[in-house]
């Protein structure tokens, strides 16, 4: 049996290689940060990077897209981000700043 697994760079179904992009998040507490990081990167990934870069626990934190929320271990670039794009940051509880992973 022979599996053939696609170039790193390239996702199935003939979508463009993954690129890094420059979008904003929006924090709990009403500000907002632009980042830029690879488009392939995991749900998680964004959730431990807000975590570590602006302080917003991670075990209670929430991503939403578009209105839907956003789960592991989707990427990015599967849930249809883009350069531009607004992802809102949500802290369940109310806490906006500190806590552990």
């Amino acid at each position: 049996m022979n599996i053939s697994v696609p170039d790193a760079g390239v996702r199935d179904g003939g979508r463009e290689e993954i690129k890094t992009i420059e979008f904003k998040i929006e924090m709990p507490g009403g500000s907002s940060q632009s980042v830029s990081m690879d488009q392939g990167q995991t749900i998680e990934y964004v959730r431990a990077y807000i975590h570590e870069h602006f302080g917003v626990p991670f075990a209670s934190s929430t991503l939403e897209f578009n209105g839907k929320p956003m789960f592991d271990p989707l990427s990015l670039v599967d849930l249809g981000v883009t350069g531009g794009s607004t992802i809102v940051c949500k802290v369940e509880g109310g806490a906006s700043e500190g806590g552990d992973m």
